[in-house]
């Protein structure tokens, strides 16, 4: 903890050095989040774990063909990556959004 060294710096500089500190952190996450490493295989318990929910909802969503999976040896199995993006396409859009989305599609039919 010797090596301080007092320099002179502008608040404003300092906050857009922490700001791009931030920023480049956020980015290794994201990158890390969705990376080939999530690749790994999940239980059903494991999977039910993750996604906050019980392991009959998950039976519900296997039964009804709703979840991205995978069966081998009468096993179930689910790709972590597979289920970040199966989440992600149940976003919603905002009302802004969907204005938007409907006067675009108004527009392509005039």
């Amino acid at each position: 903890m010797n090596d301080i060294l007092m320099t002179p710096i502008r608040l404003n500089e300092l906050d857009t050095l922490i700001q791009n500190s931030l920023r480049k952190v956020l980015a290794e996450t994201n990158s890390t989040a969705l990376s080939p490493d999530n690749d790994e295989l999940l239980t059903v318990d494991e999977a039910a774990k993750f996604l906050k929910v019980t392991r009959p909802t998950i039976y519900g969503y296997l039964y009804n063909k709703q979840i991205p999976n995978l069966k081998k040896r009468g096993r179930v199995y689910f790709k972590k990556s597979e289920l970040i993006a199966w989440l992600q396409t149940g976003s919603r859009q905002t009302r802004k959004e969907t204005t938007e989305s409907a006067a675009k599609s108004l527009e392509q039919q005039q």
